[in-house]
């Protein structure tokens, strides 16, 4: 699955122990998930970075109309490639929380919640011992995703309507803690990162193909630096 990295923070390389990241999120006050093809998806989510170099996501997925889903993007690491938990409906304000458990010396899972839901996935074999049981370097990321179609498609003259419909209005992704293994005391992801996209330099285009014009696509993300970092696609005129 590709899609457009619209605010990314990725701790430094030198936090690569973390077994727990957590931050607020305040969910939009509209929302919408198109369910023809291609599917255009909404996430806030925490990327966790392994030491042979591979990643999966955990994090939230807008639905639609006040709906959300659970998720984990596993790639080759967890024991499936894509995970979603049931549907439910929220508001309002709550904690977003990954962390990695182990289960004995060879085998771990990973657990994501959102206020009171959580799903979780086992490690892939031969990857908890010594790769994902040393801890991980996380990112904060808020993005859009195409399912099979290529991302180009996103901005064709037939997908450009549905793309201007993909909206997340307001949402609030907000300091996130991480806890480590190396010491008792959570730092601040935002504080001790990288910042690998804000407003000023534009979001990351996942995939090949030409990023839209403003005409086509309109998006916010502030403060580039600090602990609020606000989120919209809108639809444009």
């Amino acid at each position: 699955m590709a899609g457009i990295f619209f605010h990314r923070k990725i701790a430094l390389v030198t936090h690569n122990d973390g077994y727990q990241a957590s931050g607020s999120i305040t969910l939009p006050s509209a929302s919408t998930m198109l369910s023809d093809s291609p599917t255009f998806v909404a996430y806030a989510q925490l990327g966790c970075f392994g030491s042979d170099g591979k990643n999966f996501d955990a994090g939230l997925q807008v639905y639609g109309k006040g709906w959300y889903k659970l998720i984990l993007n596993g790639g080759a690491v967890l024991e499936r490639s894509w995970y979603e938990g049931a549907a439910f409906n929220t508001t309002g304000t709550k904690t977003l929380t990954v962390k990695l458990e182990q289960i004995d010396a060879n085998s771990g899972k990973v657990v994501v919640s959102f206020g009171d839901k959580s799903i979780s996935l086992k490690f892939a074999a031969n990857k908890w011992k010594g790769i994902y049981s040393n801890g991980v370097r996380f990112s904060k990321e808020m993005t859009i995703a195409v399912g099979t179609a290529k991302l180009i498609d996103m901005w064709s003259s037939a997908n450009i309507g549905r793309t201007k419909n993909v909206n997340m209005s307001n949402m609030t992704f907000g300091e996130v803690k991480i806890l480590r293994h190396s010491t008792s005391t959570p730092y601040i992801l935002d504080g001790n990162c990288v910042v690998e996209t804000t407003s000023l330099k534009g979001p990351i285009l996942e995939g090949t193909g030409a990023f839209p014009s403003s005409t086509q696509l309109q998006y916010t993300c502030s403060p580039t630096e600090g602990s609020a970092n606000q989120f919209s696609i809108v639809k444009c005129a």
